[in-house]
């Protein structure tokens, strides 16, 4: 899920994004969380992001897309 608020242009666009990961033990919590803010402050008038781990919906394989299948394939994972 991913809010921008742009309502005041003078502060620039704050964006809030929930997140759920494929385990709730994953070590990599706080890199992809500050992956997921440095990507999104790099776009154009984003001055502040929020990233929040949620657990609802909870994440199954069913949720990867067609590409993202394909992209794991080559990667040498089989779902």
């Amino acid at each position: 899920c991913v809010e921008v608020d742009d309502s005041d242009p003078d502060s620039g666009a704050r964006v809030s994004v929930a997140i759920t990961l494929t385990a709730t033990a994953c070590p990599c919590v706080e890199f992809i969380k500050w992956d997921v803010r440095d990507r999104l402050l790099a776009e154009p008038g984003v001055t502040e992001v929020d990233v929040r781990i949620t657990w609802d919906p909870p994440w199954t394989t069913a949720r990867i897309t067609d590409r993202g299948r394909e992209a794991l394939r080559r990667a040498g994972v089989s779902i």
